[in-house]
């Protein structure tokens, strides 16, 4: 079935304060947990001293090129940990072994256009936490990359803020155990006519099972001339599939300039269980469309329940 207890991720955050404190403290009906960014912060601890990473010493199994700016991970179950990438425009992170976790580091695309993390088909099982992560906004195209990508099975995501997306903030594309929790969301799809989604699954060989929990967030406006944006997308195409999941316990703030269209997505004939949507918390005042997009001849396989509207209090459909 699915969640009906719950554990927000508070006891594990990093020593950092939280980004938005009062971001839920005016609504009617604010989440009754603590939140990411708001109760407790994420991303790098504030005991850590980022390492440069042009001249820092690196783990056995990594290398660098300071002509691409890119720092390759070949070797199995590797931490690469406490690195500052933000310098000499953005390097990037290649990870193609297996196992392998990227964490207490800084990203920060500019002017070498990389996209911040990126796993190759040899590099299954990529953590990736307690990370700042800010993509290229309207200055730098990423797209269609995103902030964190995996073209491998199976990707973790946990205690990161990941800020200033030009397009996707993460494209998990061949299945495996997609699990994105404790993040705060902070912009995305801000490059001039971007359409990004929070989490986009792919259509590479594989079968997916979903974990999206105790994220915020935040989005206040879009790239000039885009779309709008998407969030907790949970579609895919095949030959992927989807055997199951939860998006639960997630909190979303859409400013009036946001253009939202959907929160989540869910249900399709590539789904072979059901992914439950339930007890998120939303303010929709910058939703486009609707809060989610269910694909009609398959509803039974996305289940909405004890979503709420944190503007009037009210619940909201369970039918889409």
């Amino acid at each position: 079935m699915f969640l009906t207890t719950f554990s927000d991720g508070s006891s594990a955050a990093p020593n950092v304060t939280p980004q938005y404190p009062t971001l839920v403290s005016t609504y009617v009906k604010p989440p009754p947990w603590k939140l990411a960014g708001v109760n407790y912060g994420v991303g790098i601890a504030s005991s850590i001293t980022l390492i440069p990473i042009a001249t820092g010493t690196l783990p056995a199994g990594v290398s660098r090129s300071t002509a691409t700016k890119v720092l390759t991970v070949t070797s199995s179950n590797v931490t690469v940990q406490g690195f500052d990438f933000s310098a000499d425009g953005g390097w990037k992170v290649e990870v193609t072994a297996a196992n392998c976790s990227v964490i207490h580091s800084n990203f920060a695309v500019s002017s070498a256009v990389n996209p911040p993390i990126n796993a190759t088909s040899a590099g299954p099982n990529l953590y990736v936490g307690y990370c700042v992560i800010e993509g290229g906004g309207s200055s730098f195209d990423t797209t269609p990359g995103a902030l964190v990508t995996t073209n491998a099975s199976g990707l973790t995501v946990q205690y990161c803020w990941l800020k200033k997306a030009a397009g996707d903030g993460i494209d998990a594309g061949v299945g495996g155990s997609i699990n994105v929790s404790f993040n705060l969301i902070d912009d995305l799809s801000r490059f001039p006519g971007a359409h990004g989604d929070i989490v986009q699954l792919g259509a590479a060989a594989g079968s997916a099972t979903v974990s999206i929990l105790f994220n915020t967030w935040v989005q206040r406006a879009v790239g000039v001339g885009g779309v709008g944006t998407q969030g907790y997308m949970m579609e895919t195409d095949s030959p992927q599939t989807v055997s199951g999941g939860e998006v639960a316990f997630n909190t979303a703030v859409f400013d009036s300039s946001a253009q939202v269209s959907f929160f989540t997505g869910t249900g399709t004939n590539l789904y072979t269980g059901t992914v439950y949507v339930h007890d998120n918390y939303v303010d929709l005042t910058g939703n486009t469309g609707n809060f989610a997009r269910s694909t009609g001849a398959y509803p039974a396989l996305g289940q909405y329940i004890k979503n709420w509207n944190m503007v009037t209090g009210a619940a909201l459909p369970t039918t889409y």
